[in-house]
């Protein structure tokens, strides 16, 4: 690449300034479309048109499907290209091309000018698509290196067998050679005007392949059965008058797997308040490759009716918007691949209110909603009637004063009494009340293979939802007789619904389902032909609304008169807290500030008691050196002892209990 623009750098030294035209330069490939047969060759050849503008550099890049298609030889000898920066480069295991060059002073001006020329050799049928990438380059010969290319032309081309020359081949079940089939068994016949003795016949995995010269019969017909998925090729000739005849080639396309598995996306969430939700999907197929999509939306809470003659799924492209009403909905995609096998996927969309949206809980089950709802409100309250309870203590001690608060007069008759044991008693009951309650979904899944294919089953069913099912009946045009069968009391209902063009058929139920289990088959029907009944399968209907009479409460309609109690149990509960809270601080503020010029008193007592009682000690000491004491003196000196003990201990609890009360909140 740095040597292409080194070169394109000298050839623009030398070219003079010019302007741009209305429309640029472009690239094509001639010819643009053909038919060739595998095992021939044919070339292509890239052209250029300046618009007649002067340009000076030019590089093409182009694509091709390696499978189908091998390059030859890159033929540049007839080319406007002057001067090659590099030679022609191809991959035939990638299928790229490339050719890069320049055209000396004074540029090139041409509306059909040759580049170079490709030989291709067929290998397989198909379709091949020969593209210009959008790297590829036209440069003007302006001296400052511009872009000129605005229009490329790509190649399209049909790859096919070559014509019979022996025996004509046809298939029943594989007509076209071009199309894939999602039958594994192969039906060919053969046959030819002349009288012949025998044919030879292989089927392989090349295109031109020649049976061996041993007779097969004079059977002008072959049945392969289980071929795998992939392009196989039938090969024939025929035996007359001792010789053996050109051979006749059959390709038979084969896919029987379907697309890959894919998850449908719904924007901005499948539980959302928007009415205009985004639904995207989307997968691959590694044969085949993918044809179209095709979607249905079943309301689950509101029964409604396909017209007559209308197809029950329709053709779709991502992303898909509807506009819809609120409720529940179930999102069905199929997505075919060109043999049209199809992969089904659903997706549940639920399009609720606002509040409910923001309050559900998007990411958690609703009942562990409500358990952690309940759980908050018992927590909020908690803590309500400790701040109630706190209040109320703070309420009383403000209005019995500074004097008659329990702890003061404790402290006083302790200087009163002067040995008294001061104490406290503090009794705390806690009160913890956890419940959890865990309900167990059961869940009936139920994915049968029948005749009609059940394809579409409701899942999840409970008794405030549309019970539906779909599939594909075993006929165009053909009847499908849904029957539904309650294990409670064992009444069965049957319904009979015609399938559409594309032997698509469903069916809703058109009232809600009661609680309980329930047995569902089909049997489909053309003419007066009846098949045999499908094998049953169960299903489970669970309780979600409450039953009064015949008014029904939903539990939507429960969860939301629950989120309405909670939002203002909440805001009632945070009111109270803040209100008891604030009003209790400001109290116990005012309180502790009181309490505590109390305190300081009380402290400064005990302090001048302890330096009495250690004067009075002093006085006895030095009597006691003088002369002995006398046994009252003696005792009133234990007793001094013990009260100035008693004192200092006083004292040291009372700074413990000033910060105390001071840290109270």
């Amino acid at each position: 690449m740095s040597k292409f623009f080194s070169s394109v750098l000298i050839l623009l030294l030398f070219a003079p300034n010019l302007s741009l035209a209305q429309s640029g330069a472009s690239l094509s490939l001639s010819p643009a479309s053909g038919s060739f047969i595998v095992g021939g060759t044919f070339s292509v050849s890239i052209i250029l048109n300046t618009a007649g503008q002067s340009v000076n550099a030019i590089e093409a890049s182009l694509t091709f499907p390696p499978d189908k298609l091998q390059v030859v030889s890159p033929l540049i000898g007839t080319s406007v290209i002057g001067i090659w920066t590099s030679q022609p480069q191809f991959d035939n295991q990638n299928g790229t091309l490339r050719f890069q060059g320049g055209v000396p002073d004074p540029g090139l001006i041409t509306s059909r000018g040759v580049i170079a020329t490709i030989t291709f050799r067929v290998k397989s049928v198909g379709t091949a698509v020969l593209k210009l990438l959008d790297s590829s380059k036209v440069l003007l010969n302006d001296g400052l290196a511009t872009d000129f290319l605005t229009g490329i032309n790509n190649g399209i081309y049909n790859l096919t067998l070559p014509p019979p020359a022996g025996p004509v081949i046809v298939s029943e079940t594989h007509p076209d050679q071009s199309t894939w089939y999602s039958n594994a068994s192969a039906v060919l016949r053969w046959n030819n005007n002349l009288p012949v003795e025998g044919y030879s016949y292989v089927l392989s995995d090349r295109p031109i392949d020649i049976p061996d010269n041993v007779s097969e019969g004079n059977l002008s017909e072959v049945i392969y059965k289980g071929l795998s998925d992939s392009v196989h090729f039938f090969h024939v000739k025929a035996l007359r008058a001792g010789v053996w005849g050109e051979t006749s080639h059959f390709a038979v396309k084969v896919d029987t797997q379907q697309p890959a598995n894919f998850k449908i996306e719904i924007s901005p969430s499948s539980r959302t308040s928007s009415t205009k939700p985004v639904i995207h999907f989307t997968t691959s197929d590694s044969l085949s490759g993918m044809d179209h999509y095709e979607l249905k939306l079943v309301p689950r809470q509101v029964l409604t009716e396909t017209p007559k003659g209308q197809p029950f799924f329709i053709e779709a492209s991502t992303p898909y918007i509807p506009e819809l009403l609120l409720g529940k909905y179930d999102v069905i995609v199929r997505a075919y691949d060109k043999a049209g096998n199809f992969r089904e996927t659903n997706q549940r969309l639920t399009i609720s209110t606002p509040l409910l949206t923001i309050l559900g809980f998007q990411f958690l089950p609703r009942w562990i909603t409500v358990i952690l709802g309940i759980l908050l409100v018992f927590l909020l309250a908690y803590f309500a009637r400790r701040i109630l309870i706190w209040h109320r203590e703070v309420h009383l001690r403000h209005l019995l004063g500074d004097i008659k608060d329990p702890e003061i007069v404790a402290r006083l008759k302790q200087l009163r009494e002067k040995r008294s044991e001061y104490f406290k008693h503090l009794a705390i009951i806690l009160l913890v009340v956890a419940s959890l309650i865990s309900r167990n979904q059961v869940r009936a899944q139920s994915s049968l293979l029948a005749s009609p294919i059940v394809t579409t089953v409701a899942e999840d069913i409970t008794d405030q939802e549309i019970f539906y099912i779909g599939g594909k009946a075993p006929a165009v045009n053909s009847s499908v007789i849904v029957y539904l069968q309650s294990l409670h009391d064992g009444q069965t209902f049957s319904q009979t619904v015609e399938a559409d063009s594309k032997g698509d058929w469903f069916y809703s139920y058109p009232n809600f389902l009661s609680p309980g289990r329930y047995l569902v088959w089909v049997q489909g029907k053309l003419g007066g032909q009846a098949s045999a009944p499908s094998p049953q399968f169960e299903i489970g209907v669970s309780q979600t609304a409450l039953q009064f009479g015949v008014s029904r409460i939903s539990l939507e309609a429960l969860y939301f008169i629950f989120v309405i109690i909670f939002l203002f149990s909440t805001i009632g509960l945070l009111s109270f807290i803040l209100y008891h809270g604030h009003h209790a601080r400001r109290k116990s503020r005012r309180l502790m500030s009181e309490v505590q010029r109390v305190d300081e008193a009380i402290k400064r007592g005990f302090l001048l008691l302890h330096k009495d009682l250690q004067a009075e000690l002093a006085v006895l000491h030095q009597r006691k050196v003088a002369a002995a004491l006398t046994s009252d003196e003696t005792e009133k000196e234990k007793k001094l002892m013990q009260d100035l003990d008693a004192i200092g201990k006083l004292i040291e609890k009372e700074v413990k209990d000033v910060e105390r009360l001071l840290e109270r909140p």
